[in-house]
């Protein structure tokens, strides 16, 4: 080749070399722009895939998911949905790891100093920073990669739909006063409601997609909760006159990936026992 095209791809690859730094090839410049969370998660992402934790091939380093312990004595898998999500989110994306589960009751010292707050759930990844909010887990798990699972079309609302189901059905679990009893209720009813009237006018197979994604993930284990403990503890039936809610929580029981990260309703009856003895 010409003498100037040799010297333009010399000096095209000298920049490129200025512009990358040696962990996870991430440019300098992409660096400088991200915040640090989203920094720490999306270089996370790229090591996994390298490493051969993504997409098949033998991994070379080892992924640990500590979830709740089942608190009836089984020593199985727990009933906290904020695990459940995170749990579910990794199996949809395939990121192989183990899972362990921690006795919340008694936490070993091992475990808090991996977490020094002792909370579930929290992502250990070997070389890798430990990650323990569940929403950052599950933007870990999902990332932007093909098919996208995050970040859709009207997944804000849906979020916001299901925290509310989720905050009304725990202040009506936890309540002692009778007298706020029916008030409680009606603010759940209303709340249930609101999400099957989005569920309904919903023109995809699950919440935002044809396909379950991370809202999904969420909004799973949380009625799975108010279906089996609010019958058992309040003789409330959650779903009354919202069809839609009841069916999705029927279409996502269905799904490999929720039932290998879901637990029995006597583990979820036992979970809620503390707010009833």
């Amino acid at each position: 080749p010409p003498h100037w095209m040799r010297a333009l791809v010399v000096a095209l690859l000298a920049s490129l070399l200025h512009e990358t730094l040696s962990f996870g090839s991430i440019p300098v410049k992409a660096l400088k722009s991200r915040a640090p969370a989203t920094l720490c998660t999306s270089a996370l992402r790229h090591q996994l895939r390298v490493r051969g934790l993504r997409g098949g091939g033998a991994p070379r380093m080892a992924t640990t998911l500590y979830v709740k312990q089942a608190a009836d004595g089984s020593g199985g898998l727990g009933d906290c949905p904020f695990s459940q999500k995170a749990h579910m989110a990794l199996k949809l994306r395939g990121v192989d790891f183990k899972c362990e589960f921690i006795n919340l009751a008694d936490k070993p010292d091992w475990y808090l100093q991996i977490n020094e707050k002792g909370s579930v759930p929290t992502l250990k990844v070997e070389g890798g920073p430990t990650i323990t909010d569940s929403d950052e887990i599950v933007r870990f798990a999902c990332g932007q990669e093909e098919p996208k699972l995050l970040g859709l079309a009207g997944e804000d609302e849906a979020g916001g739909l299901a925290t509310a189901v989720w905050k009304a059905f725990a202040t009506l679990m936890k309540n002692k006063d009778e007298a706020e009893e029916g008030a409680l209720v009606d603010k759940l009813r209303k709340a249930v409601k609101d999400l099957d009237s989005f569920i309904s006018s919903s023109k995809t197979g699950f919440l935002v997609a044809d396909r379950p994604a991370a809202i999904d993930c969420k909004t799973g284990p949380f009625l799975l909760h108010a279906s089996v403990a609010l019958p058992h503890y309040k003789k409330v039936d959650p779903f009354e006159g919202a069809p839609a809610v009841k069916g999705y929580l029927e279409k996502l029981q269905g799904l490999k990936e929720f039932q290998e990260t879901s637990y029995p309703p006597a583990v979820i009856v036992a979970g809620w026992a503390k707010f009833f003895t």
